[in-house]
């Protein structure tokens, strides 16, 4: 089966038909923001140049609003914390489960189920936090 990734290339803008670079004489398209040259669209003929797009080309610029910056969100200290010791009371007795092949009961199963819920908390706040 054959699979194909789309990435943009971060170039100028080109004309769809010819794929060379854009001049003073470019057309848009509203719907898309394809745009062409006024020759190629001319000698094309049938308006935007994109496959699954009807509209027709003009000299107007396309109505694209800017995508919003992304902005890193700052991990909390406590969540943070709380993660970084969940993970090595749970890494430290898989560890002694490993090396003494005794399961683990009692005290130790409850402090496995403990961590397991404090990780779970943890990445749930982070998870809402983001949302």
């Amino acid at each position: 089966m054959t699979s194909f990734r789309l990435q943009s290339r971060g170039s100028h803008a080109r004309c769809a038909l010819c794929h060379s670079g854009a001049d003073a004489e470019m057309l848009t398209c509203a719907g898309c923001g394809s745009a062409a040259h006024f020759s190629c669209a001319s000698e094309w003929g049938r308006g935007c140049p994109s496959v699954g797009c009807r509209r027709a080309l003009s000299q107007a610029a396309p109505a694209l609003s800017p995508r919003p910056a992304l902005r890193p969100r700052p991990v909390s200290p406590w969540s943070l914390g709380a993660l970084l010791i969940s993970s090595y009371v749970l890494a430290s007795l898989g560890v002694r489960w490993v090396a003494t092949g005794a399961p683990l009961r009692g005290w130790a199963l409850l402090i496995v189920l403990l961590e397991l819920g404090a990780v779970a908390a943890v990445l749930l706040e982070e998870r809402e936090r983001l949302d």
